[in-house]
């Protein structure tokens, strides 16, 4: 193998040239040339990303599931401030994870170009792929794993650098619950033991703004029952760090659910409130598959089912009263059957702060209750109800002295002849 001044030589007609890597290790790299001067520049180019570090390494021979898995998995030890990410937080990246595999699972890294990223795009919005259609912002978060990938493999760079995330717009905005569905959730729920847990969440999160996380994160020594307060630590913004005050409905809840973990052997400051239910641990990768009662050292995962089945109820209450009386559903019925049947539970959050600009409480106390850091992201979350618009609207009647329609009317019917009393 004869090697010029230059260091190229031939390998089946092609000239090559030899490297070390990062390793120290010794590479052969072809240039895809069979002329002297186009090998050299190829050379020359490709020493100097060499030297400069931003030649693709060893992941760009990957799997995107192989990298991009890899890279969730290191991602949950790194999280905000350099602590664990949430399990919220590692429950929606897996998410975007599986959406991602699904779609380029099989493709090697290198072979990601911009057409691949907005084609993914344009399939995920429209539903070409022949899933739901989604919007912008869990597409961003699918390939901003796979960006992230990308970067690290050294493969950001020609046209990659194009991409554009997709708008997200605004956030839809929820529902709060009205009294009359706020109430038929708590009748429901008070019904069936297997609901306490859900129940008294909902009483907690309804009358105080917690974030279902908060509430699952309560330890003993969070709880000042003599007080009447909670503390929340570790919160998802600075903000959340904070004294949540309690009504007696909230401290009914909590008093009730402090006795429970008592019960169940809760005993010391760090025990947690919600002790978790190790028989609810069903997957066969669960390490704690098959075990029984409580473990007081770990918390409450999730009461999303049964959080559904009371949803389910409480709207089904509604229809057995109108079947019982032998009439259709009013239309206002039918709207309580809509929204308990979709509603979700951080939801409960939206109607405390609802409630709270509904009997107007200062903005800046709202905040400082629920832990936001911005006026805007609380009025993010407040939904006024008709009713309150009503009441708001109605105060205007009493700056108008006598019936102002009647005399409205009556004085343009004086002034003006038939002709021109019709409305235009």
């Amino acid at each position: 193998m004869a090697r010029g001044k230059d260091g190229l030589y031939y390998r089946n007609g092609i000239l090559c040239f030899r490297y070390k890597n990062a390793d120290g290790i010794w590479k052969e790299k072809s240039t895809g040339a069979r002329e002297r001067q186009p090998a050299r520049d190829f050379k020359k180019d490709f020493i100097k990303k060499l030297d400069a570090g931003e030649l693709p390494n060893e992941k760009s021979v990957q799997t995107v599931e192989q990298a991009c898995t890899r890279w969730v998995d290191q991602h949950r030890t790194s999280g905000r401030k350099g602590g664990l990410q949430s399990l919220h937080g590692q429950k929606c990246e897996r998410s975007y994870l599986r959406q991602l595999v699904k779609r380029l699972g099989n493709r090697k890294l290198k072979s990601i170009d911009l057409d691949t990223l907005k084609d993914y795009q344009s399939n995920r919005q429209t539903g070409a792929d022949g899933s739901r259609a989604v919007q912008g912002r869990p597409i961003n978060c699918e390939l901003g794993i796979l960006v992230s990938v990308l970067k690290e493999a050294n493969l950001w760079f020609g046209t990659l650098k194009n991409y554009s995330r997709l708008g997200e717009g605004e956030e839809r905005v929820g529902s709060a619950l009205t009294p009359t569905q706020k109430q038929l959730l708590e009748d429901t729920a008070a019904s069936k033991d297997d609901w306490l847990v859900a129940y008294l969440a909902f009483l907690l999160a309804v009358n105080t703004g917690m974030r279902g996380a908060e509430i699952k994160n309560l330890r003993l020594r969070h709880v000042d029952l003599d007080n009447r307060h909670l503390t929340i630590e570790r919160a998802k913004t600075e903000a959340g760090n904070r004294i949540v005050e309690l009504n007696q409905s909230a401290f009914s809840a909590v008093t009730k659910l402090w006795v429970r973990a008592q019960e169940l052997g809760a005993c010391e400051l760090d025990h947690y409130l919600l002790p978790a239910d190790l028989s609810r641990h069903t997957k066969a990768s669960d390490p704690l598959k098959g075990k029984r009662g409580f473990d007081v050292e770990r918390h409450q995962a999730s009461w999303s089912t049964a959080w559904r089945n009371l949803r389910a109820a409480a709207a089904a209450v509604i229809d057995q009263r109108a079947t019982k009386e032998g009439r259709e559903l009013t239309i206002a019925e039918r709207k309580d059957v809509e929204v308990l049947s979709k509603i979700g539970f951080h939801d409960m959050r939206r109607t405390f702060i609802t409630s709270m600009a509904e009997r107007n409480v200062p903005m800046p106390v709202t905040m400082e209750m629920v832990g936001h850091m911005s006026e805007k992201m609380t009025r993010h979350y407040t939904r006024i109800s008709s009713r309150a618009q009503r009441q708001a609207v109605e105060l205007l009647d009493t700056q108008i002295p006598g019936p102002f329609v009647e005399n409205f009317v009556e004085k343009q019917e004086n002034r003006q002849p038939a002709v021109s009393k019709s409305l235009n």
